[in-house]
């Protein structure tokens, strides 16, 4: 799937402060969390899980996928929570993770001064899915988005150029995106109880942005 942003005319030192500042966004390894939630779901220490579902990447391209690595770290943060994992017939949640890629077009023209910017960059997901054991109704749900690399960029400026191969290796981040999910899950008796019980919409979708 590839998503084109046009960007509105800028100057030429505009224009150079973007491209910097979308280097400084994907080294500083920028990233999007959202979740969604049943406004009464609490995870308790004590709870089981098991994994469903045999496809966890829709990522096709030949590349390498740590979908282990992302798994493994994925069971870590659930035995730190104190949640162990059991079989699916004996689990209180379910568990189902996609990994995805999203390739993104960029283009920045401005024509006082004729200078014109055109890149191609990848954005990777990760969500994960807690339904629950009985019902397999869907409770919470986390995503994490983040830049993974440059992948083309036009060659010279020329909007009229070919792309340019950047070769760039995927940068997927595996523990800190882990982490930041896990980050949002709704624990029983924490400090979050108490402004969900005051307002439920809150926990019906949240978007945090760093």
């Amino acid at each position: 799937m590839t998503t084109t942003v046009l960007r509105a005319p800028s100057s030429r030192s505009r224009v150079r402060e973007l491209l910097l500042f979308s280097l400084v966004l994907i080294l500083g390894s920028c990233s999007t969390i959202k979740t969604n939630a049943d406004p009464n779901f609490r995870i308790h220490p004590g709870d089981t899980y098991a994994w469903i579902d045999s496809a966890p990447s829709e990522v096709s391209d030949g590349e390498d996928v740590p979908w282990d690595e992302f798994r493994q770290t994925i069971e870590g943060e659930f035995q730190r929570h104190r949640i162990q994992r059991v079989a699916a017939n004996e689990a209180s949640l379910l568990v189902r993770a996609r990994l995805t890629v999203e390739e993104v077009e960029t283009h920045d023209y401005d024509p006082g001064s004729d200078l014109y910017s055109e890149e191609k960059y990848e954005v990777g997901s990760l969500s994960i899915e807690l339904l629950a054991g009985d019902t397999r109704r869907r409770m919470w749900t986390g995503e994490c988005r983040h830049r993974l690399r440059y992948v083309a960029r036009t060659n010279s400026g020329d909007p009229r150029g070919s792309w340019v191969p950047t070769r760039e290796a995927r940068k997927w981040r595996v523990e800190p995106v882990v982490t930041r999910i896990f980050q949002r899950l709704p624990m029983a008796d924490s400090a979050s109880d108490a402004i969900d019980a005051a307002d439920p919409t809150e926990a019906v979708s949240k978007e945090h942005r760093p």
